[in-house]
């Protein structure tokens, strides 16, 4: 297949997720389908083996999304790697999820053979009180992680913090979190499914097991210093029928929240970006799209996106 034709913009289609968190918000309010009766995320632009995103339009439709980026490594341009660096999801909890933390790519690759995990969330939507856990509030020692972890007190050594609609939360490898009940988020991040669990509120699924914790592991990768929480960049660059502001920056991507009203060009680089729409629509290069799809624009194509629209963009 000829560069010119594989090269536009890709709709993707989803995985859904149903964990014993989940909320009911993504059927209801983002246009995602599953047999169950909630969906806990959904996994939007994804080359991960745990649930990989299918192409929904063009030349490549039924097509993984993995499987085109191996066959046609430009798409990803400059960024091409062999894993695939980004994942996205759209996540709803009605439940808190576990408090748990992601190593860094060194102790990953080191114990597990594969990369390690950052990631950013964007809010969706908040439920009134709603908030998250993100880091500790304090100083301590691996060793007094360890008694904390184990005497189930965990929860008083973290930052609680109330979350409205439009907040955004950079969490590094390292850093303790958990996302609280009545959260719903964009979460952008490494392509990895490492995760260790260190307190689950003791909840059992629907054969009354337990769900497996990895609190030696957590201790190691742990960052024990006081996670001091970051300032929300609430500056606007205002542009041509468009406004966006710069979210998260690590190594790892950079995100945007961008607002649309009529038409914004999105410059070709040489490494590939994606968007999801988290309020109304429009179109991209003619392809409709709506609250809840998510687009990968290919490196070095020159893409417009038209309508009314509210996205967040993310790129390496």
């Amino acid at each position: 297949m000829a560069n010119n034709i594989a090269s536009y913009p890709l709709l993707l289609g989803y995985t859904a997720k149903d964990y014993l968190w989940g909320g009911d918000k993504l059927k209801k309010y983002w246009n995602k389908v599953s047999d169950s009766q909630k969906i806990a995320e959904s996994w939007e632009m994804s080359a991960n083996d745990g649930g990989v995103s299918v192409v929904r339009n063009g030349a490549l439709r039924g097509r993984p999304f993995k499987e085109v980026l191996h066959e046609y490594p430009f798409l990803s341009g400059a960024a091409y790697e062999e894993v695939f660096p980004l994942l996205i999801k759209l996540i709803n909890a009605e439940e808190p999820l576990s408090i748990q933390v992601h190593p860094d790519d060194g102790y990953a690759l080191m114990h597990e053979g594969k990369k390690g995990k950052c990631e950013m969330w964007y809010i969706c939507d908040a439920d009134e009180g709603a908030g998250i856990y993100l880091g500790l509030n304090r100083d301590i020692s691996k060793a007094q992680l360890q008694d904390i972890i184990q005497n189930g007190a965990i929860e008083s050594y973290l930052n609680r913090v109330a979350v409205c609609k439009g907040d955004y939360y950079l969490v590094p490898s390292g850093t303790l979190h958990a996302i609280g009940a009545g959260v719903t988020i964009l979460e952008v991040q490494q392509n990895s499914d490492l995760t260790y669990r260190v307190y689950d509120y003791n909840r059992t699924d629907k054969d009354g097991n337990k769900r497996q914790l990895h609190i030696d592991k957590a201790v190691a990768v742990t960052d024990c210093k006081k996670y001091d929480l970051p300032v929300q960049n609430k500056a606007y660059e205002y542009g041509a029928g468009f406004k966006k502001r710069t979210l998260a920056v690590s190594e790892y991507f950079v995100t945007e929240e961008i607002s649309i009203d009529g038409a914004m060009p999105l410059d070709d680089k040489a490494v590939f970006c994606g968007f999801t729409v988290i309020d109304g629509g429009g179109d991209i290069n003619g392809e409709k799209i709506t609250k809840g799809d998510t687009v990968f624009v290919p490196a070095d194509y020159q893409a417009l996106i038209s309508g009314k629209m509210t996205i967040i963009l993310y790129h390496i």
